[in-house]
């Protein structure tokens, strides 16, 4: 094809130009996934029968291109009679069919081969940025198993929202928000009394950053202190370990070996039982969750 120039999306001019690739291109861009959209009842499916499924409402978007079902209505799909004694997956699928400036998105059935095994029938995965007219992304397989519908599985993602939704904080957004966790031990009850130790740790997404300050003696030379949890959302996905120097009156004395868990313990080794400073600070990957509200910081 020849170079035809830039679409200018606002131009002075009031005559059509815009179509739906040049819109598509757009919210590829933005979005940059394939999903359903987190609004409404997000294309739930629920079976009426074995030859019925319905899609309610909500909204996806697929290379860009955005279609929904509007709120409070539904979409019936029929599903073909299976075969006695025969496997089948079928297949849901968002259609978009793109010819020049006028696109079409719908739900469309494609129905697999009985047999022993069930296997998924072939789709259309086309490109249409690139000109290919046909895209089929699947929402939902059908497993029938005789004649009965055994199944009925989901097969796409909910994409996280920027912004709110009944007032919650929207997804990407509730991932870059600041938590903190923080313990303050005094005395153990699982070492020697007499110890202070203060846990602190923030997070921004899946970033862990935090600081053990700890003074007091200890009974051994290894232990796990038993003292406290670190809740699950603040975990390191790997056990991580770190070093801290034994300090007492501006003198160093010694060493220890701190180890945060996968599991939300501290394990410490050391050559040193007697009162002295260990501050360590650390930063670590932490578990794909996000904090309740709780642990909100707000004045950070």
């Amino acid at each position: 094809m020849g170079l035809k120039g830039i679409t200018i999306e606002t131009p002075p001019q009031a005559e059509a130009h815009i179509n739906a690739a040049d819109d598509r291109a757009i919210w590829e861009a933005v979005i940059g996934m394939d999903g359903v959209v987190n609004v409404g009842q997000k294309l739930k499916a629920t079976l009426i029968s074995n030859n019925l499924l319905r899609v309610y409402d909500g909204a996806l978007v697929v290379g860009g291109a955005v279609g929904r079902i509007p709120f409070g209505e539904y979409e019936d799909i029929t599903i073909n009679n299976g075969t006695q004694n025969q496997l089948r997956n079928d297949l849901v699928v968002a259609q978009i069919e793109a010819n020049g400036a006028i696109e079409n998105m719908k739900l469309h059935y494609i129905q697999g081969v009985p047999g022993e095994v069930a296997k998924d029938p072939d789709y259309t995965a086309g490109n249409v940025y690139e000109g290919e007219t046909l895209r089929q992304y699947p929402l939902y397989r059908v497993k029938l198993n005789g004649l009965n519908v055994e199944a009925v599985e989901p097969l796409f993602e909910v994409l996280p929202n920027l912004g709110k939704v009944k007032d919650e904080v929207g997804e990407l957004n509730r991932k870059l928000i600041l938590y903190e966790w923080e313990t303050t031990v005094k005395p153990f009850a699982s070492i020697n009394p007499g110890n202070k130790l203060t846990f602190t740790v923030r997070k921004i997404g899946r970033v862990c950053t935090g600081n053990i300050l700890w003074v007091g003696s200890v009974s051994g030379t290894n232990a796990t202190l038993t003292d406290f949890t670190i809740p699950e959302p603040f975990r390191p996905i790997k056990t991580e370990y770190y070093s801290a120097s034994l300090i007492s009156s501006g003198k160093v004395f010694g060493s220890s070996r701190l180890d945060i868990s996968n599991l939300g313990k501290v394990t410490y080794a050391t050559d040193q039982e007697g009162f002295v400073e260990r501050y360590v600070s650390f930063s670590y990957i932490g578990n794909d969750i996000t904090p309740d509200e709780m642990y909100l910081v707000d004045n950070l």
